[in-house]
């Protein structure tokens, strides 16, 4: 063998190392980019399905307010007075007076410093995304509705709204 044959023979080598170094490298960075992507997307569709979750849980609790403050309203426009009971409501939300706390001093307290607190959720609704809170039913001397009250806000309000002597746990 010559050498001009073994200084292409070692030339070929190196290139050929260089082009396998080269091969591995970009092996090496779409097995990293592709297992980034597993996980970005995996994290993404967890937060959208936590984020879903929090929604529904939200429309809900809403609804279930809703239909109690409903309740309210229409006992009081049948009575003439505020009704001093949780209304029973239909089957869907039956046991419901198990989720609620129930201000029965509202009736007294919303002469004095209307709008008042009729009712609200014992436990706070856990949420992911958001932050967690209660609807609370309110009333303003005519009209019953539920509002949305973050957990800071209700604790903050609770007794402006007559909810000392019925404040459920944190």
């Amino acid at each position: 063998m010559s050498q001009a044959s073994a200084a292409t023979t070692t030339e070929q080598r190196a290139v050929a190392d260089r082009a396998r170094t080269r091969t591995l490298t970009h092996r090496r960075r779409r097995i990293v980019r592709s297992v980034a992507a597993f996980f970005g997307v995996s994290a993404l569709m967890l937060l959208v399905a936590m984020a879903h979750r929090d929604t529904q849980a939200l429309r809900a609790d809403e609804g279930r307010a809703q239909r109690v403050a409903q309740a309210f309203q229409e006992r009081f426009e049948a009575e003439g007075w505020p009704p001093l009971r949780l209304p029973q409501l239909g089957r869907a939300d039956r046991g419901y007076e198990n989720l609620f706390v129930f201000n029965v001093l509202y009736s007294d307290q919303v002469r004095v410093a209307p709008p008042v607190a009729v009712c609200c959720r014992r436990d706070r609704l856990r949420l992911f995304v958001r932050g967690e809170g209660r609807f609370v039913v309110m009333f303003d001397g005519q009209r019953y509705g539920s509002q949305w009250l973050s957990d800071r806000e209700f604790f903050e309000r609770a007794d402006r709204l007559g909810l000392a002597a019925a404040r459920p746990r944190r």
